[in-house]
């Protein structure tokens, strides 16, 4: 196992995890057809089935969107809180998982992030988000256009600490780091000097 420390602005791959917490963290509200509507985000899918008491499934074309994050995937199933402000209990998401988003960092960088994965979930209890099978996380710094790119087996994100691992099995995680190149014009100006 190989263990890689992301900057704490990139922490948005763990989108998914968050969305799916605040998705629990409120009871459903209507938000028109093929939608529910919980707190600031809504999922819709073109299927809903479930107990009261869940869990809620939630497939065909699911899409989560919220402040700044959109999550995407075939198949959302979601365990609702066993009491009030409770966040949700479990999620799990599956299917081309695909996690958009934008995160201001705490240095006021903003970062587009886009996560994919064949899995994900997250569980109140543990206090982890985890997105598993080929998991490709790409982070753009919209300041200074550099990009960061990890590939990994595993990602998973301590929600209490904030922090990432990335897991590759024996393998080392791939890790890739390209800072931004100069304008054309930047570059023959330096050299006409």
């Amino acid at each position: 196992m190989m263990k890689t420390a992301v900057p704490r602005g990139l922490m948005v791959a763990g989108a998914l995890l968050g969305a799916a917490a605040a998705l629990l963290a409120a009871q459903v509200k209507p938000a028109g057809p093929g939608a529910a509507r919980f707190g600031r985000y809504t999922i819709e899918a073109k299927h809903l089935e479930g107990t009261m008491t869940g869990p809620w499934e939630f497939s065909n074309d699911v899409t989560v969107t919220g402040p700044e994050v959109t999550v995407t995937c075939d198949r959302l199933q979601i365990w609702p809180p066993s009491k009030a402000g409770v966040d949700f209990e479990r999620a799990e998401a599956s299917g081309h998982v695909v996690v958009r988003a934008r995160y201001l960092a705490s240095d006021r960088t903003e970062w587009k992030v886009v996560g994919t994965a064949a899995s994900g979930s997250y569980d109140r209890k543990a206090g982890q988000g985890v997105l598993r099978g080929s998991v490709r996380f790409d982070g753009t710094n919209l300041t200074t256009g550099a990009v960061l790119s990890v590939a990994a087996d595993k990602l998973i994100y301590e929600i209490k600490t904030r922090q990432f691992r990335f897991e590759k099995g024996e393998e080392p995680v791939r890790v890739q780091w390209e800072e931004p190149q100069p304008a054309a014009g930047a570059a023959k100006q330096e050299g006409g000097k």
